[in-house]
């Protein structure tokens, strides 16, 4: 497969990454799109929002794992780090979404608390955090 990446460009790219993660548009959001070259069909997607002058949220899309070992987490470490000059990004993470919870873990996430009951009734929202000198997925260590 070969991947390459462009931003949200459609209702059609964004109704397929609300299909998979729940999210409103918000003025400030930003994306990722992974997209197979030859189908041309989205493989995952990472939305970005609420930034401030340090940091970011971020929003993980995966359809295709495959992504993964093409440059996905490293285009957006890039974007974030690099182009945009953040120093960290946040997510919040369902806490019965354990693969999730493992595949941020390998990114370099860590988590700083967990919001009790704050997803649904039983379901707490796990706070992540991860800062440049911990991803596992700089660009520059990459290239």
């Amino acid at each position: 497969m070969r991947v390459g990446f462009r931003a949200i460009a459609s209702k059609g790219d964004w109704d397929w990454v609300t299909n998979l993660i729940p999210l409103l548009r918000v003025s400030d959001m930003t994306s990722i799109l992974a997209i197979n070259l030859d189908t041309k069909e989205i493989q995952a997607g990472c939305v970005m929002d609420t930034w401030t002058t340090t940091s970011c949220q971020i929003h993980f899309a995966i359809a295709n794992p495959m992504v993964l070992r093409h440059g996905f987490f490293q285009e957006i470490s890039k974007f974030v780090f690099d182009t945009a000059g953040r120093k960290t990004m946040y997510g919040l993470v369902p806490a019965n979404n354990k693969k999730a919870l493992k595949i941020d873990a390998k990114i370099g996430f860590t988590e700083v608390t967990r919001l009790k009951e704050a997803y649904d009734v039983g379901v707490d929202y796990v706070l992540l955090e991860l800062q440049k000198e911990n991803c596992n997925f700089n660009a520059e260590e990459t290239d």
